[in-house]
């Protein structure tokens, strides 16, 4: 086995579904945090979810993405987690997320991160309908090429 941060610092590539809290080694300054039973669950107060519509990752899909608001079409991916932990000086590596109220309460869904020379991807969107629903088979698709492709 072969652990996320082992990979990175051996210059690899590294795409992290993350899908519990569990998902990330720790001590780590990020944490995975559940969306339900918490204020996260968005019912409460005026949200989006939102794409870095200017990232190359996002470019196939921007005729599906209307305005970097992601709707309907991401209802499949739609996350159960969010990634706790990135502050501002982070924003540029932060690809997709989801904001609270009158801005004041981010989270991210997808961020890239680099340790030394590796590279990774750690996202809680949902891939259980990759193959069957077109848009989270493009987006996990557009994941992996983008990590094939150095920058």
């Amino acid at each position: 086995e072969v652990r996320p941060g082992a990979r990175l610092s051996q210059g690899g590539t590294v795409l992290l579904l993350a899908g519990s809290r569990e998902a990330l080694p720790q001590p780590n300054p990020l944490r995975i945090l559940p969306r339900a039973g918490s204020d996260l669950s968005g019912d409460w107060v005026s949200n989006f979810n939102w794409a870095l519509s200017s990232s190359p990752l996002w470019k196939p899909l921007s005729p599906v993405i209307d305005d970097s608001i992601l709707g309907w079409e991401a209802s499949e991916v739609t996350p159960e987690f969010v990634i706790a932990g990135l502050g501002e000086q982070d924003s540029n590596n932060v690809l997709a997320g989801v904001f609270y109220g009158w801005l004041n309460s981010n989270f991210a869904y997808l961020a890239e991160l680099q340790e030394g020379s590796g590279r990774m991807l750690v996202t809680t969107f949902r891939f259980e309908g990759y193959g069957r629903d077109p848009f989270a088979t493009m987006l996990l698709e557009q994941m992996l090429n983008t990590l094939a492709t150095k920058t």
